[in-house]
């Protein structure tokens, strides 16, 4: 093997990269190389550390809280409450996308659309796919095809 110095070889490579030299390649190159040389294995040590367990504090357990009656649809979206006589439990909403839309917790129904009303004394209408429609009359009233008040509609604040 030739006698290069580390520096030579650094200098060849990446300088990123440090030199690699191998113990056999300085057992070769030593001016005071030996045939007693004997390769000695290397051994990891390991170090086993004793960790004190630590004191979490006491976690008091408080009451839940009363339960709010949630929907999927976040409040931000919500334009107006519609409420029906026929189902006052119901959760009925006008979107601020104009859907008239029945939430419950776990799924939201679009059951037809605001527009502007089609019968002469309502402004606007509450109307689905089947071609049914509800009116919106003076204060917020839902008044249904046959002229009976049905629910009203209370706007969001």
């Amino acid at each position: 093997m030739n006698n290069t110095s580390i520096a030579e070889k650094k200098s060849d490579k990446n300088i990123d990269k440090p030199a690699v030299i191998k113990n056999n390649e300085i057992a070769k190159n030593s001016p005071a190389r030996s045939a007693s040389v004997a390769r000695q294995p290397v051994v990891a040590r390991t170090r086993t550390v004793a960790i004190a367990p630590t004191r979490r504090p006491a976690v008091k357990k408080s009451a839940p809280a009363p339960a709010k009656t949630k929907t999927i649809l976040d409040d931000k979206y919500i334009v107006s409450d519609a409420y029906f006589i026929s189902d006052p439990k119901g959760k009925y909403y006008i979107t601020s996308k104009g859907h008239f839309v029945q939430a419950d917790s776990n799924n939201i129904y679009m059951l037809g659309r605001l527009a502007q009303s089609n019968k002469e004394g309502y402004d606007l209408m509450l109307s689905d796919k089947h071609y049914n429609y509800l009116y919106i009359g003076e204060g917020g009233s839902i008044i249904n095809g046959a002229g009976k008040k049905v629910g009203y509609l209370k706007v969001r604040e």
